[in-house]
């Protein structure tokens, strides 16, 4: 069996090294190679390559040819159903230029605070973040454990998102009374002299009395959004 096994992984890599040999600078010769490839890549193959777009494949077409041995890469949707909204697209895509496509990299994105989160757009962490939202409806009651507390819109939330979605705002459970949404995550005017710090944001809110009372944390940077688009 030992021998066996050393014969199948010995022809295992000549196939490999074969494939390699036959395509050695990795150009597109294939459909089923077309996707995984990126535009502009060397390609030697005829005709043309259809798929439906991963992120709208009800309403996209993602077509690839090769023009003089260089990759193009399109897609078109139909307008009868592209969408208008990320409510037109599905969990972790949004709605750009009437297209559903995938999240947007973060990776460009300046790092949160410690104990902050990246809010969401339609599932999608974007580069606003804020304090960890605690609950997702805003006027229901919070779960269980949490008194008579109600969910409150935060006031900070990712950009050309649905506040009402869940991970969007940083929304909070406090006592009812209060006027939404809470201030979570805005700039002070003037930061508690105890943190001896320059500039600061608020970090939780409590309801008290019907008065917001929220205490803050040191921020390095002054681009802290706090705005609330219902």
């Amino acid at each position: 069996m030992r021998i066996c096994l050393v014969v199948l992984a010995v022809v295992a890599a000549c196939g490999v090294e074969r494939s390699a040999l036959d395509n050695p600078n990795a150009v597109v010769a294939t459909c089923d190679q077309v996707w995984e490839a990126p535009a502009a890549a060397a390609c030697v193959f005829d005709g043309t390559c259809r798929r439906g777009a991963p992120a709208n494949p009800r309403c996209c077409t993602e077509t690839a040819r090769c023009d003089d041995g260089t990759l193009e890469l399109e897609t078109a949707c139909n307008n009868d159903c592209a969408c208008d909204d990320d409510r037109g697209c599905g969990n972790r895509t949004i709605c750009s230029d009437r297209v559903c496509t995938p999240c947007p990299p973060t990776d460009v994105c300046p790092p949160c605070l410690a104990d902050w989160v990246r809010l969401t757009r339609n599932g999608c962490p974007t580069c606003v973040c804020g304090p960890a939202p605690e609950c997702a409806q805003p006027g229901v009651a919070c779960a269980p454990g949490n008194g008579d507390a109600v969910c409150y819109a935060g006031q900070t939330c990712s950009d050309h998102c649905d506040a009402s979605q869940a991970g969007c705002c940083a929304n909070t459970c406090s006592a009812p009374g209060c006027n939404g949404p809470a201030p979570l995550g805005c700039l002070m005017l003037q930061c508690p002299r105890e943190l001896a710090c320059a500039q600061c944001a608020t970090d939780a809110c409590e309801c008290v009395g019907g008065a917001w009372v929220c205490t803050a944390v040191c921020i390095e940077r002054s681009d802290v959004r706090c705005r609330y688009l219902p």
